[in-house]
């Protein structure tokens, strides 16, 4: 089923947890989608992740680790239960079979705008799902880069069953091209919490799931 994720990324705690509050709140609405950064794979470094996962909420949580050694955060998602976690293609891991199996967490493969589908083929079959970026990850409210949605049709055509993530600058305005692909998940950030309406911005983007 099709869904819009509610994103939040800050270096502060308290945003997190406002986030998760405000999120709760989206009739409708089940699951938050965690941006967590080092300051190394990107300039942008936000609240510890371990403090994150210890806010309660309803929500379920997928986590974007975008970490240049993503291997004890992987373990510290597990511990909390977390349901999908998606790790960046460029990451420093060991090996990806024996760190993703045996768990209940899914995980996603996540691929920055310059990462062809022919560059992870042979990593396909370790993960439950692809999220692509539609933007250089980093930093909120960026331009849309539509031409990786290209990408949803060539992991299609190399055999690639698993779920779609599109990640970056999807809001109001870019959502219906989105629509135009096999994708699951629309993970939105400014295009939410920075409106005036945060509640009434997710119904209607919600909508256009619907069309």
């Amino acid at each position: 089923m099709k869904r819009i994720l509610p994103a939040v990324l800050s270096d502060t705690l308290e945003d997190y947890g406002k986030a998760i509050e405000l999120f709760e709140s989206f009739k409708g609405n089940d699951v938050i989608h965690i941006d967590i950064m080092d300051g190394e794979f990107v300039k942008t470094k936000s609240a510890d992740l371990k403090e994150v996962l210890k806010l309660p909420t309803r929500l379920k949580r997928q986590v974007h680790l975008m970490v240049q050694e993503p291997q004890d955060l992987i373990s510290l998602c597990i511990d909390h239960a977390v349901e999908e976690v998606a790790i960046h293609y460029q990451a420093q891991l060991d090996s990806y079979d024996t760190i993703l199996n045996e768990t209940q967490t899914k995980f996603f493969l996540a691929i920055n705008p310059e990462v062809t589908p022919s560059d992870i083929e042979d990593e396909l079959m370790n993960f439950d799902g692809v999220l692509i970026m539609t933007v250089n990850p980093g930093l909120q409210g960026q331009g849309f880069l539509s031409d990786n949605l290209l990408k949803i049709t060539e992991l299609r055509q190399l055999g690639f069953e698993g779920t779609i993530i599109v990640d970056g600058s999807v809001n109001i305005d870019t959502i219906e091209e989105v629509c135009n692909y096999d994708v699951r998940d629309y993970v939105v950030g400014s295009g939410i919490i920075k409106q005036n309406d945060p509640a009434e911005a997710y119904r209607k983007l919600s909508l256009k799931l619907e069309l």
